[in-house]
């Protein structure tokens, strides 16, 4: 068990809250995503539904984290302000509105949140005109930041907070996942050695060189990276994951 430490919960793309609310959201959220997964799984044939060994982890994973939520301080970072209103971002203990991305950037700039088929609060909006599916004539007004720059910034905060911390980094973020991750490594070191959510749109937006180079590096810092995600499929891994780095 994690005494007298804090896990720092970075999550960066929070959108509507899928995954944080996945474990520590009411019974009846929770219980209605698994129903609606059933449904879609044995009347639509879409995709599986989860084993009953699987299930009977999930829920005990599950329980045994919201045990120990006070283990946890949670830091939510999304770029679209409309999103940010929602009740779910009042129980972050941080929240930041802003873009991560581009490591270029000096400081930070104003720039456009691109709109996915017109839809200004679609999780599929990016800072990158070139995501093949988002509408660069519709876009809401966002500050980028470097995320090094934050990370740096953000660390010294935490560092005056609490005397002894790990992160884990959950993010999805629509093409900004390698500079993320490459900057909160730099600058956490140590103190981050976990990745979850979603990578796959590195490849869609910057190209297979750059996913294969972002790959490279979390093997080569030996960073653990998970799958989590709105999905239900990708749930029990996940909180198993985090369970595991509580204990």
């Amino acid at each position: 068990m994690m005494k007298n430490s804090k896990l720092i919960w970075i999550d960066i793309g929070t959108h509507f809250g899928q995954e944080y609310k996945s474990i520590f959201s009411n019974q009846t959220y929770f219980a209605w995503k698994l129903f609606r997964r059933f449904i879609g799984s044995k009347v639509f044939s879409k995709g599986k539904f989860l084993k009953i060994s699987e299930l009977a982890e999930l829920f005990k994973n599950r329980k045994a984290l919201r045990k120990n939520k006070n283990i946890f301080y949670f830091t939510f970072i999304e770029a679209n302000p409309k999103i940010i209103a929602m009740k779910v971002y009042s129980e972050a203990n941080d929240v930041f509105c802003l873009a991560l991305g581009q490591n270029k950037i000096k400081k930070f700039s104003v720039g456009k949140l691109y709109h996915v088929d017109r839809n200004e609060t679609s999780q599929g909006n990016s800072i990158y005109k070139t995501k093949t599916n988002v509408n660069i004539n519709n876009f809401t007004t966002c500050v980028i930041q470097n995320p090094f720059l934050f990370a740096t910034e953000y660390k010294g905060y935490l560092d005056e907070l609490f005397s002894n911390y790990k992160i884990i980094l959950r993010l999805n973020c629509e093409g900004s996942e390698d500079d993320i991750i490459y900057a909160l490594k730099n600058c956490f070191q140590e103190k981050l050695k976990y990745v979850f959510g979603s990578l796959k749109d590195v490849k869609t937006v910057k190209g297979d060189k750059a996913f294969q180079k972002m790959m490279s590096f979390i093997q080569e810092k030996e960073l653990s990276y998970v799958d989590f995600s709105s999905s239900v499929e990708t749930w029990p891994k996940a909180f198993k994951k985090i369970n595991q780095i509580i204990n």
